[in-house]
C-alpha cells in the first residue's frame, strides 16, 4: 500500500514539473512543481548575440506610490501575451502587454491606516494566477496590509464572487487574534493558484 502510494505521488509530482511551455510562465515556480524554469525554452538568444542586447523597454515604478521602489522583487507572470506583477510601494497590481509593454491595467486595494502601518511594505513577490476554463482568468495578490485581492485577469476589475468587494481579509479568523490595524502579520511570498483539470 505504501509503495502504490509513492508511486502515484511520484507520477502527480512529475506531471506537475513540465516547465513554461510556448514562451509563458503561469506560476511564480514555472510550473506547478515549482522547478524554476521560468525562463521559456525559446532560441532567439544564444551565445552569439548575447553580448549585442540592448534594453527593448522599461517599467518604471515611481508613480505606484510616494517614493520609488528600489528593491523591486516581484516575478511577473506571463501569460497569453500579458506580463502580470506587483510593483510600487503600495504592492500595486498591474497588467502590460508583453510585446509592447503598455500598461493594460492597474489595481490597488484602498486600506486606510492599515497600509503604512504594514510591516511588508513595497512590491512583494508577485501574483498567482487560476483559471476554471472558459474564459475565466483570475489574478490574485496579498496587498501590504494582509488583503487577498481576486481579479479579472484581463480587466483588473475586482471580483464580484469572490471574498467582499473582490478580497478577504486575512488578519480575521486567522489562527490568532490580531488586531487589523496594528496586527503584525504579513505576506511577501509568492501566490500559486491551481485549477482542476
Amino acid at each position: 500500500m505504501r509503495i502504490a502510494v509513492f508511486v502515484l505521488l511520484a507520477s502527480a509530482s512529475l506531471a506537475a514539473q513540465q516547465g513554461t511551455t510556448k514562451g509563458e510562465f503561469r506560476t511564480y515556480g514555472g510550473d506547478l512543481g515549482s522547478t524554476r524554469h521560468r525562463h521559456a525554452p525559446l532560441d532567439q538568444i544564444n551565445a552569439e548575440n548575447f553580448n549585442s542586447l540592448e534594453v527593448a523597454r522599461r517599467f518604471r515604478t515611481e508613480n505606484l506610490g510616494s517614493r520609488p521602489d528600489y528593491n523591486l522583487q516581484t516575478t511577473p507572470l506571463m501569460i497569453n501575451g500579458v506580463l502580470y506583477a506587483t510593483a510600487g510601494e503600495h504592492r500595486t497590481a498591474i497588467a502590460l502587454n508583453a510585446a509592447t509593454g503598455e500598461l493594460l491595467w492597474v489595481h490597488r486595494l484602498e486600506e486606510g491606516r492599515r497600509a503604512p502601518l504594514s510591516s511588508r511594505r513595497l512590491s512583494g513577490r508577485g501574483v498567482g494566477y487560476w483559471t476554471g476554463g472558459g474564459g475565466d482568468e483570475r489574478i490574485f495578490y496579498v496587498t501590504i496590509a494582509y488583503q487577498l485581492a481576486g481579479l479579472d485577469a484581463k480587466t483588473g476589475r475586482a471580483l464580484k464572487d469572490f471574498g467582499v468587494d473582490g478580497a478577504v481579509d486575512l488578519k480575521k479568523d486567522a489562527d490568532q487574534e490580531l488586531d487589523p490595524v496594528n496586527g503584525e502579520i504579513a505576506w511577501n511570498g509568492e501566490l500559486v493558484a491551481y485549477r482542476l483539470p
